[in-house]
């Protein structure tokens, strides 16, 4: 409730705080992944820049070990935009064999998507990294057609095509408010 400020005060520190001491005993207990304390401990990081980025990585780590798919999603975001030379060698291969996982999984196609365009893991391929924000975007995944608009606006991996950029990055607008300051 602190977290989203439903019925309370909003307060990010606070919600934090509780997170930080349910993880203590989450690993014991079979709550859930809407209950996922690590999660949310990783995304305090990740919007609002309470904890660290080496905490926030451990901990979506633990999140999708205990099966949550969205948690590398935001890893791989904090990559992108927060400090992609953090990521070890040994923490790309690890990312691009937990994104092979589960290849129907939006959050697993995206996370592939980015391994390939990154090279985290693999051989840089933006071919494949095309294939796999497509797959990803046509699940619905926000960020998915996010990325894949970026690779229609710049022809990397496929023939530059500007319109077709527009209308991925439109969809993904509705669903992420940094989506709109790129159309």
């Amino acid at each position: 409730m602190y977290y989203t400020g439903r019925a309370i005060e909003q307060y990010h520190q606070k919600a934090y705080d509780l997170y930080k001491k349910a993880s203590e005993h989450w690993e014991d207990e079979d709550d859930g992944l809407d209950l996922d304390p690590f999660f949310r401990i990783g995304r305090c990081y990740a919007e609002y820049g309470i904890g660290s980025f080496n905490e926030a990585v451990k901990t979506f780590r633990k999140s999708f070990e205990h099966g949550n798919t969205e948690a590398l999603t935001f890893y791989i975001l904090m990559c992108f935009f927060r400090d992609r030379e953090a990521v070890s060698e040994r923490d790309g291969e690890w990312l691009f064999e937990k994104a092979n996982t589960n290849p129907s999984d939006p959050h697993c196609l995206f996370v592939l998507g980015a391994c390939y365009e990154m090279g985290f893991g693999t051989e840089q391929d933006y071919k494949k990294s095309f294939k796999a924000y497509e797959k990803s975007a046509l699940l619905g995944h926000a960020f998915g057609q996010h990325h894949l608009a970026y690779m229609y606006f710049h022809g990397w991996g496929v023939e530059k095509n500007p319109e077709m950029g527009f209308q991925w990055e439109l969809r993904a607008a509705e669903q992420i408010p940094m989506a709109k300051f790129n159309h």
